[in-house]
């Protein structure tokens, strides 16, 4: 039988965690399987987010990410002055010598446009993560991406028709080099 590492475990309980918290919040949620694709590695990880109102401008927010080397959760408050913007600041830990770990988020969404941008500092250093998305039509989506460490270029989504699923690919250059990255989102 095989060991369950602590990253593993970590994830799990993320997931568990994020499963409790989903039913009681009227939030935008997600759970999204990743991939990034060098000439030399392809690396897996699963991020999730959630949000929701607790008033009409107050929320509270949660972020993980877990691959086979690092994880991380933090979770906060939010603030919405109007329903096309959200703000939040949160704390929480990683894996690093010193695990703490700040995080900040800005949503800015339409009903064609969104904007998703992360931001966080702790013991690992700094990381960021900024998605648009311009909805082509019910099904398809075009944008942009940047992440720290992985680059920035173009993003495609596509929706599979009456389900939470959204299937993503993004070439991305990062310090002169094309690397693939892509993934499965299932909206919670």
């Amino acid at each position: 039988m095989r060991k369950v590492s602590l990253r593993e475990k970590f994830g799990w309980g993320c997931c568990i965690l994020l499963l409790m918290v989903v039913p009681k919040l009227p939030a935008q949620t997600w759970v999204e399987m990743r991939v990034h694709v060098t000439e030399k590695s392809v690396t897996p990880r699963v991020n999730g987010w959630v949000s929701g109102n607790i008033t009409s401008k107050l929320g509270l927010f949660a972020w993980f990410q877990v691959d086979k080397a690092y994880g991380e959760s933090y979770g906060g408050m939010s603030f919405s002055p109007t329903p096309w913007l959200q703000f939040g600041v949160g704390a929480g830990i990683e894996q690093a010598d010193n695990p703490a770990r700040l995080g900040s988020f800005l949503w800015i969404g339409g009903k064609r446009q969104t904007v998703l941008a992360i931001y966080e500092h702790g013991g690992s250093g700094l990381w960021y993560k900024a998605e648009y998305n311009f909805a082509l039509n019910g099904k398809v989506g075009i944008g942009l991406i940047t992440e720290r460490f992985k680059g920035a270029g173009p993003r495609l989504e596509m929706k599979i028709p009456k389900s939470p699923i959204i299937i993503w690919a993004a070439p991305l250059v990062n310090d002169g080099k094309i690397i693939g990255l892509t993934g499965v989102r299932l909206r919670l």
